[in-house]
């Protein structure tokens, strides 16, 4: 699932801990169903952190992440 892999993928980010915000940048093929389950992983698993969402319209990638 596409979900579980960016939120794992996020996990595993070393030096998270020290970062406040993460952008979203959704692909062409990223469903509206997928955009609101990242987006509310995404604020379960990180509480303290910003996140922001746009749409890219990249044809390669689903989502395109930004860890600031």
């Amino acid at each position: 699932d596409k979900v579980v892999t960016a939120v794992d993928g996020i996990k595993s980010f070393e030096g998270i801990e020290d970062k406040e915000i993460i952008t979203v940048i959704f692909g062409k093929d990223a469903s509206e169903s997928d955009r609101e389950q990242l987006v509310k992983q995404l604020e379960r698993e990180f509480p303290d952190f910003e996140i922001f969402e746009m749409d890219g319209g990249q044809e390669v990638y689903s989502y395109t992440i930004a860890i600031e």
